[in-house]
């Protein structure tokens, strides 16, 4: 009888360690997916803000009225190859841009690499945002870290 219980608890625990093994495995490749978007999301704000950066060379030095979002996307898509990377595909949702920044010249910009050209509209589900920076270098903040988004 003592032998059955014993054998019966070393089944149960096998079956338990199966599980368990496999629940870890899922939530790894869950993560490296996670991760994946969260890379993919940095480099579609590189490749918006390297079109916007651009365009600003092309046009006077002037950000375009970047408060008309649908229409800036329209003026930097000549320099962009592939108009899906206006969307961060953690969230789903496009970019937001600064629109404190129409018809700015970035030399007027007080601190290029802390003033925000775009972000994104909403958190990633880790509480963090992808950023894009005025003199063009993308990172991730804390969605409750304060961003200076102004020009001056």
């Amino acid at each position: 009888m003592r032998l059955r219980t014993i054998k019966l608890i070393l089944a149960v625990m096998g079956v338990m360690t199966v599980i368990t093994l496999v629940r870890v495995i899922a939530y790894q490749a869950r993560c490296n997916i996670y991760r994946s978007d969260v890379s993919q999301c940095i480099n579609n704000a590189k490749v918006v803000s390297t079109g916007l950066m651009m365009y600003v060379e092309d046009n006077d030095g002037l950000y375009p009225n970047l408060a008309d979002q649908p229409k800036t996307r329209q003026l930097i898509t000549p320099y962009i190859k592939n108009s899906s990377v206006y969307v961060c595909p953690v969230t789903t949702k496009p970019f937001m841009f600064a629109s404190d920044l129409s018809q700015k010249r970035p030399r007027d910009v007080k601190s290029l690499a802390n003033v925000i050209v775009l972000r994104d509209q909403a958190a990633h589900t880790d509480g963090f945002l992808t950023v894009g920076y005025v003199d063009g270098h993308v990172k991730l903040v804390k969605a409750n870290q304060p961003q200076k988004t102004s020009a001056r």
